[in-house]
């Protein structure tokens, strides 16, 4: 799996990264699981933003298995302060 998000990694459009990432994140094993999320939050400041939508909702599991339910609510409130700033 570290061999498939490295080969995911060189992909140079930002959309399908993001997609391609958010597609194996789920099956990624706990040992990669941080570094798969830091990938697609990386790709995701990239991609557009129904991309990236799509993408928070895919690792929000991960998200939460790493840092709990503190870490999701502030992922929501930066994805709130977004909003707000570009409407």
């Amino acid at each position: 799996m570290s061999e498939a998000i490295a080969l995911i990694n060189q992909i140079d459009d930002a959309d399908e990264r993001v997609g391609a990432l958010a597609a194996v994140i789920s099956r990624v094993p706990d040992g990669l699981k941080d570094k798969a999320l830091l990938a697609l939050i990386d790709a995701t400041g990239h991609a557009q933003r129904s991309v990236a939508l799509s993408a928070v909702q895919a690792g929000v599991r991960p998200t939460f298995e790493l840092g709990g339910q503190e870490v999701v609510l502030e992922l929501l409130r930066a994805i709130t302060d977004v909003c707000r700033w570009y409407p």
